[in-house]
């Protein structure tokens, strides 16, 4: 006999509890509770939805080639959501970068010109992908769910996406000005002098 958390609708359920009311819930977890509406069609109270989980689940549709209705509206009240979408799932670095800037805590519209988009981009991507600006002043919750727990574990210089959050988090923009520019212009390393 199954369990009660074994049962995979059970476990569906707990996940949608988690993601719509825990305080300390994944950065991205309006994008996680918008996959339940538009792919497993899971049911969730009206009360727990807000725009920006009903754009997550027209996204997760429009992804899936799924027309809505709504969708259309949605998509025409947030012009900067189908850019957004397209950083967190094509442009690896722009991603990196942009959480990175969202954990240093600057504005927006910096974030939008060192990230060369807009504005409403930026908003987009923080309210569906990564929303955590709510919590930089919780070091636990923003070290542990924000940026990795395997932070902890030892980086190495390939782990970009770690380092750039970590240390926009920790040492500031202008720091993580540095290091982006580290990344995007990596020093040229001369050959060494071969041995006879």
């Amino acid at each position: 006999m199954m369990s009660y958390f074994e049962n995979p609708a059970t476990a569906i359920g707990c996940e949608l509890i988690w993601l719509a009311t825990a305080q300390h819930r994944p950065p991205n977890w309006r994008w996680r509770l918008g996959k339940h509406l538009a792919v497993r069609k899971s049911w969730v109270p009206q009360y727990w939805l807000d725009d920006w989980i009903r754009l997550a689940a027209c996204l997760h549709c429009k992804a899936a080639g799924k027309r809505r209705n709504e969708g259309k509206l949605l998509l025409s009240r947030f012009p900067g959501a189908i850019a957004a979408f397209d950083i967190y799932h094509r442009n690896a670095f722009q991603r990196w970068e942009l959480e990175a800037r969202l954990l240093a805590g600057e504005s927006f519209d910096t974030i939008a010109q060192k990230c060369e988009t807009k504005r409403e981009v930026v908003d987009v991507y923080h309210e569906v992908f990564y929303c955590v600006q709510p919590f930089l002043g919780t070091g636990v919750h923003t070290m542990t769910v924000a940026i990795d727990e395997t932070i902890h574990s030892g980086l190495a210089e390939d782990d970009v996406d770690l380092l750039l959050k970590y240390y926009g988090y920790l040492r500031g923009p202008i720091f993580l000005d540095v290091l982006v520019d580290y990344y995007r212009h990596p020093p040229v390393v001369p050959r060494t002098a071969r041995r006879s």
